[in-house]
C-alpha cells in the first residue's frame, strides 16, 4: 500500500499518491505546452501584476499545505523578485516565465486539486518540487549569486520577500539567453 501524499519524481514526471492511488501528472508538458507558461509570460510582461502575485505568494507560503516546500517556494519567489528589482541579471527568460507560471499555479485555488478540498495542496507541492528540480541549474546559479552578495561588503543579500509590498518592480529586457525550457 502506498503512503498518502507521497511525491515521486520519475522521468521528468511527478507521481503523487492520494487515497493509496497513484496520480501521474506530466508537469513538464502541463507547463511548457499549457496555459500556465502563457500566464507566466503575462506576469513577466506586467511588473505591477507580478508584484501582486508575489504578495499573494508570500501569504500562501505560510499555509500548512505548503510547509514541506516553504523554503523552496520562497526561494523561487525571491529569485523572481530579485530579477524584477534589477538585482539579479543572470536569468533565462524562458525559464523565468515557466517558474512564474508555477507560482501562478500554486496561488490559484482552483487547479488540478482545488485547495479547499482535503489534500488540495498535493498538486501545489508537486509543482514546487517539479519547478525546483526542472530548473535546478537556474536556481543553483541564483543561490550562488545570493551567497556572493552575502559575502560581499557592498552586496545586497537581503530577502526581498520580507518587504515585497514596498519594493518597486521594473520592466526587464529579455536576454539573448533563450535556451529551450
Amino acid at each position: 500500500m502506498l503512503e498518502d501524499n507521497c511525491l515521486i519524481l520519475q522521468n521528468k514526471k511527478l507521481l503523487t499518491t492520494h487515497n493509496s492511488k497513484l496520480i501521474n501528472v506530466d508537469f513538464a508538458k502541463l507547463f511548457t505546452k499549457g496555459s500556465w507558461t502563457s500566464l507566466g509570460r503575462y506576469y513577466v510582461s506586467n511588473p505591477s501584476k507580478l508584484k501582486e502575485l508575489l504578495v499573494k505568494a508570500k501569504k500562501y507560503a505560510s499555509l500548512d499545505g505548503l510547509k514541506s516546500v516553504k523554503t523552496e517556494f520562497l526561494t523561487i519567489c525571491q529569485y523572481i523578485g530579485d530579477v524584477f528589482t534589477g538585482r539579479y541579471k543572470e536569468y533565462n527568460i524562458l525559464n523565468l516565465c515557466v517558474i512564474v507560471g508555477a507560482i501562478v499555479y500554486v496561488v490559484t485555488p482552483i487547479d488540478i486539486l482545488p485547495d479547499f478540498i482535503p489534500a488540495g495542496f498535493i498538486d501545489d507541492t508537486a509543482i514546487v518540487v517539479w519547478a525546483v528540480h526542472e530548473f535546478s541549474d537556474e536556481i543553483e546559479r541564483y543561490k550562488q549569486y545570493k551567497s556572493r552578495m552575502a559575502n560581499n561588503k557592498n552586496g545586497d543579500a537581503s530577502n526581498i520577500m520580507d518587504n515585497i509590498e514596498e519594493i518597486e518592480f521594473k520592466e526587464i529586457q529579455p536576454l539573448n539567453n533563450t535556451d529551450n525550457v
